[in-house]
């Protein structure tokens, strides 16, 4: 699932750097949501990555910026359990 993290800003009391929130699920063109999907399939498959883990990624004129591999549970997927209904950490659970 994709979610789009809040931009840090004052008024939410973070100082730069600082986590501050995500929005999501978010429904992308079936494009996007192909060409993320098979770049996180070929970066679990290179590092031996089992699991959920995150991609923190921009995208800008159609082109994804990878940005930083997170291979763990990440703050986000709460809202994609939430979102979708799905079980995030059973199935973390099944697939190791």
């Amino acid at each position: 699932g994709i979610t789009r993290h809040l931009r840090m800003t004052r008024r939410l009391g973070v100082t730069r750097f600082q986590y501050c929130g995500s929005v999501g699920p978010l429904r992308v063109a079936d494009s996007l949501s192909m060409a993320i999907s098979t770049m996180a399939s070929e970066i679990a498959h290179r590092c031996g990555i089992v699991g959920l883990f995150g991609l923190d990624f921009k995208v800008r004129n159609n082109q994804i910026w990878l940005l930083e591999i997170n291979p763990r549970f990440t703050a986000s997927m709460d809202l994609l359990s939430n979102g979708t209904g799905a079980n995030l950490i059973q199935q973390h659970i099944d697939a190791c």
